[in-house]
């Protein structure tokens, strides 16, 4: 069988490759730079043979042609070259990406994440080496100082929790057009801080690939990734439970047990002990996020509506607290409405209400916390409302893994 040959343009690249002066130039600029320099050479060499026949004759139109092609080529390799630098091709110099052996999975602390660094080069680089680091960065925010207008912005500030490197790339030398892959693995912290997309709190982990070259700009990449926040161990109870009194009543919360994942349901009971007759207009449960940085006015904001498309929100800022405080409603049951309680004559409400799914685990740190209450508010009529809170302890792992922890 006949040896197909190859296509025009291919031969055309491989010309192009042996001439050190396109070499160092992007494939689609080196073509662009190419067609502008025989263009130029072209329209050139026939002004100057036109004007050399004019004045000379056939000597002229030889000597000429001649001329204005050399001069086309250099004026045309010139501004050509010039454009190259200055506009840059659309190709660039290369590509790099990160490829997850488990590009969709969820990270723990003490797993190892592995995958490749891939690399396209669009013209002959010489590399100087890339690696790939790990990093955990955090974002807090914080209220502007006790002087400052009450609708000046937060402020923000940011703060590397975690660093390492891994050597990927070796240095060499890379052929335009190549796709190369060079795998990596690196471990997470045995120990440390899980991803947090809060308001005042946020915590992110990713990976940033980098690649030195030489007489060029580096090449740049990154890749978030999402680890799990582990449960808290708990010493087992048979059940948690919270009771406040008035002169009015006993309002009590009872839980099967702390520890939830986002995602679940909180099932429990509630239990209003009236001392003595009394009428209540409303009995109500809240799930409360609770986000603290320790620098700011020492104000509370109470949030009671929030557009998190639009990322605004409306809240009640009062005194109180210390630093930065936001209260986030995350859930609300209301459990009775305009009900006449006799003294001695208790009354149970059991309920549920579901942890949403937005990655805001518990977390403490020096520069910032969240915690996570259930509440209780029973609003008689005429007399101080009687309130009841228990802390629960969110994580982002599977259901199952919390309740064999909290068992």
């Amino acid at each position: 069988m006949a040896k197909k040959s190859a296509p025009p343009t291919i031969q055309l690249n491989k010309i192009i490759d042996r001439i050190p002066v396109f070499r160092a130039m992007p494939a689609t600029a080196r073509v662009q730079v190419l067609l502008g320099t025989v263009t130029a050479a072209v329209i050139i060499m026939l002004a100057g043979g036109y004007l050399g026949f004019m004045r000379h004759g056939f000597l002229g139109l030889l000597v000429g042609a001649v001329t204005g092609f050399l001069l086309g080529i250099i004026l045309g390799w010139l501004i050509g070259s010039l454009l190259e630098r200055f506009v840059g091709s659309s190709a660039g110099t290369g590509r790099l990406e990160i490829l997850l052996d488990q590009p969709h999975s969820r990270y723990m602390l003490g797993d190892t994440v592995s995958g490749q660094v891939l690399l396209q080069s669009h013209m002959p680089l010489r590399s100087k080496g890339g690696r790939i680091t790990l990093l955990c960065q955090g974002y807090f925010s914080h209220a502007p100082a006790a002087d400052a207008d009450e609708g000046a912005k937060l402020e923000r500030s940011s703060e590397q929790l975690y660093q390492q490197q891994v050597d990927v790339v070796p240095p060499g030398e890379l052929r335009r057009g190549s796709v190369q892959g060079f795998a990596f693995e690196v471990p997470l912290p045995a120990s440390g801080i899980p991803s947090h997309h809060g308001y005042l709190c946020i915590v992110k982990w990713s990976l940033h690939a980098s690649l030195l070259l030489e007489n060029e700009d580096p090449l740049e990449t990154n890749f978030d990734l999402l680890v799990e926040s582990q449960p808290v161990a708990l010493t087992p109870e048979a059940e948690y439970s919270e009771v406040a009194t008035s002169p009015l009543a006993q309002l009590s919360l009872t839980l099967p047990r702390a520890v939830y994942a986002e995602g679940e349901v909180v099932q429990g009971q509630v239990s209003v002990r009236p001392l003595v007759n009394f009428f209540a207009e409303e009995l109500r449960m809240v799930l409360l996020r609770i986000e603290n940085t320790p620098e700011g006015d020492n104000r509370r904001v109470y949030v009671v509506e929030w557009d998190a498309a639009k990322g605004v929100f409306r809240g009640q800022r009062v005194p109180g607290g210390e630093g930065t405080t936001y209260y986030w409603l995350e859930g609300e049951v209301n459990l009775m409405n305009s009900i006449n309680y006799r003294g001695l004559e208790p009354q149970a409400y059991p309920f549920a209400i579901t942890i949403p799914r937005e990655w805001r685990p518990t977390m403490q740190l020096v520069q910032g916390s969240v915690t996570w209450k259930l509440g209780v508010t029973l609003v008689p009529e005429d007399e101080p409302e009687l309130n009841v809170f228990h802390e629960l302890f969110i994580h982002t792992c599977v259901p199952r893994v919390s309740q064999l922890t909290s068992s």
